[in-house]
């Protein structure tokens, strides 16, 4: 470990770390790569699947990225040492892209000198700092631009089952994981045992933190918000400032309803800081208007959301245009003086609605 970090000072100090591929032909002989997630080193790619498969990508719609299987006797700890692992690092290691379409636009792709990608592709770790766990991966929405028909085709089991899901927290437990993002491809609340899931997640691995994403609609029972207080963070996905503008992209989507939900949410919490409520408002040309902006800032504050995320969105433009005012330097109200308390382009820039500016 301690070697790793001093190649990463190296790596950084010369310009390495920050290199991305951004197309495959960007391969090159002088350079080859290491995956982070792969290496054991990022705490989010790594994923277990609806279907038990394990994937080293939150975005393998088509099983491009699994490496194995938690079916039958597999261990998680033999699954990520897999052949079929084994054999992506190496080949990142020679320079070659193992899964083209989605390597290079992966934020956890790494371009390194040859001697440390081969360093990097024998010296593997385990994913202690977090995995994805995909309890679900239907969803209630119809978005537009959503890939749930190839997610649908490859995956053998849409949920996890009770039991498999108290295999999976010894894992947990076995692989000393410290977090869980409890969300992929799917609706996590679609999934009608959540609340136990969780419990015995918690019961297992207490203290673990679980992270989850949803588009809150389906959080609308005494049970599924139970399920929610045993979260430290919910990220909830709503693209707009009522129903009308979120339906141009989240189809099914009821704006009131979600409003209630998260309501009953900050109800059942009381005066607990958990769990932490982030409005996520993706952006596109329809919902960017400095209007808008400043009028989800006010619901947030007024419903009591504890942090609004802005992220920029991307869609074909034949059916929506992508937003032009996201990163101009007007696109957050002047007026507006909640403190920014992070800032990352493939993530986003999030709010703080109980801290403002001095200024």
């Amino acid at each position: 470990m301690i070697i790793k970090r001093i190649i990463k000072i190296i790596l950084t100090k010369c310009g390495f770390e920050l290199k991305r591929v951004r197309k495959p032909e960007d391969e090159s002989k002088d350079i080859a790569y290491y995956c982070s997630a792969l290496t054991g080193m990022s705490g989010y790619n790594i994923s277990i699947n609806s279907d038990l498969s394990v994937s080293c990508t939150c975005s393998d719609l088509e099983g491009e990225g699994v490496i194995g299987n938690l079916n039958g006797t597999n261990t998680f700890r033999s699954v990520f040492l897999s052949e079929k692992a084994n054999f992506m690092r190496a080949e990142l290691a020679n320079g070659k892209l193992p899964i083209n379409n989605i390597c290079y636009k992966c934020p956890e792709l790494r371009a390194v000198p040859k001697c440390i990608a081969e360093y990097y592709s024998k010296h593997i770790e385990m994913p202690s700092n977090g995995i994805m766990l995909e309890n679900c991966s239907a969803c209630n929405y119809n978005c537009i631009y959503c890939s749930r028909g190839k997610v649908a085709e490859n995956r053998t089991s849409t949920i996890i089952s009770v039991d498999n899901m108290k295999y999976i927290a010894n894992e947990i437990r076995e692989n000393k994981i410290k977090t869980i993002y409890f969300f992929k491809l799917g609706e996590p609340f679609l999934d009608k045992d959540i609340y136990r899931k969780l419990q015995i997640i918690r019961e297992i691995n207490p203290g673990i933190d679980i992270l989850t994403s949803t588009n809150g609609s389906l959080i609308d029972n005494s049970e599924k918000v139970a399920a929610a207080l045993m979260f430290s963070h919910i990220y909830i996905s709503i693209d707009g400032i009522n129903s009308e503008m979120q339906n141009k992209y989240q189809r099914g989507a009821d704006f009131d309803k979600i409003m209630d939900n998260v309501k009953m949410i900050i109800n059942r919490r009381g005066s607990s800081t958990t769990p932490v409520l982030i409005w996520k408002y993706v952006v596109f040309s329809f919902n960017d208007a400095i209007e808008y902006i400043n009028e989800a800032f006010k619901k947030a504050v007024e419903i009591g959301f504890d942090r609004l995320l802005f992220t920029e969105g991307s869609a074909p433009a034949n059916n929506i245009d992508n937003t032009k005012r996201y990163n101009m330097k007007d696109f957050i109200p002047k007026d507006i003086k909640y403190s920014l308390i992070r800032y990352d382009p493939g993530y986003g820039m999030e709010f703080d609605l109980h801290e403002k500016n001095n200024a």
